[in-house]
C-alpha cells in the first residue's frame, strides 16, 4: 500500500558535495606523485590504461586502479613500479579525506527537510564503499534515510549506523535508466506526486526524473566544475565512452528543459518545496 511520504530523491556527486574537487586533489596529487619518480613515464599511455581500467569496473573511483596498472606488463620491469605505486594509493586516499565537504547549506537544509517530514533518499553511480565512507564523513549517517548504490568490487561496505544501504544491480543502475527511480518509489511505497528528484546533469539526472515522470529539480550550481582546465584530466580517465562525455558537454537547457533549477545553492529547494524557514526551528 502507498504511503503519503514526502520524499527527495537527490544526486551525490556535484549535487550534495563538490565531487570534482574532492576527485581531482586527490587523483591529481597521486599522479603527480608517480610521475615525480618517474618522469620518463608516457603521460597520454598511461592516462589511456588508467581509462581502460576505469572502464573496466565502471567508476572513475576504482581504488585499486594504481595497483592494477602496476601489474600490466608493460610496467612490471620498472624498478619499484608497484611500490611507488603502493604509495600513490595511500597518498590518494589522505587527500581525498582532506578535500572532503558538502557545499554550503547543505546541512542545515537537510536538517529542514526532516523537520519538513521529507523521507531523503540518496541514488547515486559511485560504488557503494566509497559512497558510506563519505557519508560517514560528511555526517550524514541517519539524516539520508537510505542510499542506492552499485556494489564495490573487492571492497565491503562501511557500517553505517542509522542509514540503510541497498545495493543496485550493477549492470543496469545506471543514469538515465527511469528504472533506478521506479524501483526506488516501489520499493519505499512512494508516490511519484509525493516525490522530488535533484541532480546536477541535465542528460543524466533531468532527463531520468522526467522519464520517470517525477517532479525534477536541476543543481546547475553543480556543474561548474565543468568550466576549469582541470577538467580536461576528469575526460581524459573517465569510464564515460566518449559518446557520452560529448553529449554532456553539448546538453543545455534548450535541449532538456528542467522544472526547477537551483542556480546557486541547494539551500534554495527550500523555496521550490514551499518550506519557509521562519516556521521552523
Amino acid at each position: 500500500m502507498l504511503t503519503d511520504e514526502k520524499c527527495l530523491i537527490t544526486d551525490f556527486d556535484n549535487t550534495l558535495f563538490d565531487w570534482f574537487d574532492n576527485w581531482y586533489e586527490a587523483f591529481n596529487g597521486a599522479l603527480c606523485y608517480i610521475f615525480e619518480q618517474y618522469p620518463n613515464l608516457d603521460r597520454e599511455e598511461f592516462l589511456l590504461d588508467i581509462k581502460n581500467i576505469h572502464e573496466e569496473h565502471n567508476t572513475t573511483e576504482y581504488l585499486n586502479v594504481f595497483y592494477e596498472i602496476s601489474e600490466l606488463q608493460k610496467y612490471k620491469t620498472i624498478l619499484n613500479f608497484h611500490e611507488v605505486c603502493s604509495d600513490a594509493t595511500v597518498l590518494r586516499e589522505e587527500l581525498k579525506t582532506k578535500h572532503l565537504h558538502l557545499f554550503c547549506n547543505v546541512l542545515e537544509t537537510f536538517k529542514y527537510l526532516k523537520q519538513n517530514n521529507y523521507k531523503i533518499v540518496l541514488f547515486t553511480e559511485s560504488e557503494a564503499y566509497s559512497t558510506s565512507l563519505r557519508i560517514k564523513a560528511l555526517n550524514l549517517d541517519g539524516i539520508v534515510d537510505y542510499i542506492y548504490a552499485p556494489p564495490a568490487k573487492n571492497f565491503g561496505n562501511t557500517d553505517l549506523v542509522y542509514t540503510k544501504l541497498i545495493s543496485f544491480d550493477k549492470q543496469s543502475h545506471y543514469k538515465p535508466n527511469k528504472k533506478n527511480l521506479e524501483k526506488i518509489l516501489n520499493d519505499l511505497y512512494l508516490k511519484h506526486e509525493n516525490c522530488y528528484y535533484i541532480g546536477d546533469s541535465l542528460i543524466k539526472d533531468i532527463k531520468m526524473a522526467q522519464n520517470a515522470n517525477i517532479k525534477d529539480i536541476y543543481a546547475k550550481y553543480g556543474e561548474n566544475y565543468k568550466k576549469r582546465p582541470e577538467y580536461e584530466l576528469l575526460k581524459n580517465v573517465t569510464f564515460w565512452k566518449d559518446s557520452l562525455v560529448k553529449a554532456e558537454e553539448k546538453s543545455n537547457e534548450q535541449d532538456i528543459k528542467p522544472t526547477f533549477i537551483l542556480k546557486n545553492s541547494f539551500k534554495e529547494i527550500l523555496e521550490v518545496l514551499n518550506i519557509n524557514e521562519d516556521n521552523n526551528v
